[in-house]
């Protein structure tokens, strides 16, 4: 007989038999038969032949789950509530699939990662085009993004949180890298914020940076033209050029910055301590011309630095208009 909406098996009619009675091929065969349809019907330990309809499981638990392995029978799947399925390894939540429809279109994460503590969503850099070998060099890490990280031409590099990107981070891209930009009414709260944050006031049209709750200038001082910020984390010696701002890493030892030769008066070069490292590991500009007021090389020791230096006479040289630790 077919089984019941529950699975349960039972025996044709004539069974049982009472003990005695003789054999008939009337009874024998037609049990026999059902026994045999029924057995076909159930799966093979093996794994010959398929279910013919959806596999339904229990649902399981974190310690339990539904669907799980013999030799670690608390690794495995298992639903939590309703629309809700996650994975445990060894009795622990590692991840979730839920139903996020309710979030707009773009913006659903149905997928999520246990940190830990909470569940959350991972992080997903997006690329525009080809993405050839070394164009990006990220450490995973304590690296931290607040907004999404992309390389298309038109798009932005999320805020970079200073305090917490790794002392090996790179981003190198052929196409244009920005900091977020706002207006200054619309620049996020930086109490809700990592300090160090960078984003771009647009009704200023100056790079700024949250520090102490509070958003300031970078650099504070107020030059006659803007300084373009380089995207390039600076970890090793180079030629600083006039006109642009530099984020520098001694992190991972002290290195020179040349200023630029044979500079125009009011020429300014911009500079932050992005590794939060110059108090043990010095940042060493070098020139032709004097550095304030004089032919020595022109060491930076305070930690979180920030500033500009720039060229006003023969006798002085590069003055440097200081900053904010």
């Amino acid at each position: 007989m077919p089984r019941d909406p529950s699975g349960n098996y039972t025996l044709p009619a004539g069974n049982p038999v009472i003990a005695g009675t003789v054999i008939l091929d009337s009874w024998a065969n037609p049990t026999m038969a059902d026994v045999a349809v029924e057995i076909t019907n159930s799966l093979d330990r093996q794994g010959r032949g398929g279910m013919l309809a959806p596999f339904q499981n229990t649902n399981g638990s974190v310690l339990a789950p539904g669907i799980t392995f013999t030799s670690e029978p608390s690794t495995g799947l298992y639903l939590s509530g309703t629309k809700d399925m996650r994975q445990t390894i060894t009795g622990i939540d590692t991840t979730r699939w839920i139903d996020a429809t309710a979030q707009d279109e773009g913006q659903q994460k149905p997928f999520l990662i246990f940190n830990g503590l909470v569940f959350e969503a991972p992080v997903t850099p997006s690329f525009d085009g080809a993405l050839s070998a070394g164009s990006l060099d990220v450490t995973v890490g304590p690296s931290s993004f607040v907004g999404g990280v992309t390389m298309d031409a038109a798009t932005i590099l999320g805020t970079l949180n200073v305090d917490s990107i790794d002392s090996t981070l790179s981003l190198i891209s052929a196409k244009p890298v920005t900091v977020p930009s706002h207006t200054t009414a619309n620049l996020p709260d930086p109490t809700a914020i990592l300090s160090g944050s960078l984003a771009r006031d647009s009704s200023l049209n100056r790079l700024v940076m949250s520090q102490g709750g509070a958003w300031t200038l970078v650099p504070p001082s107020d030059p006659a033209d803007v300084l373009i910020l380089d995207t390039e984390i600076k970890t090793g010696a180079f030629a600083a050029i006039a006109g642009a701002y530099y984020m520098l890493d001694t992190s991972g030892g002290s290195f020179d910055i040349a200023l630029p030769p044979s500079p125009a008066i009011q020429a300014r070069v911009g500079y932050i301590d992005f590794g939060r490292s110059f108090s043990a590991e010095n940042a060493v500009w070098t020139a032709a011309e004097n550095i304030e007021s004089s032919s020595e090389d022109y060491e930076m020791d305070l930690q979180g630095a920030s500033g500009v230096l720039e060229y006003l006479t023969v006798a002085k040289g590069w003055l440097d208009r200081g900053g904010m630790a």
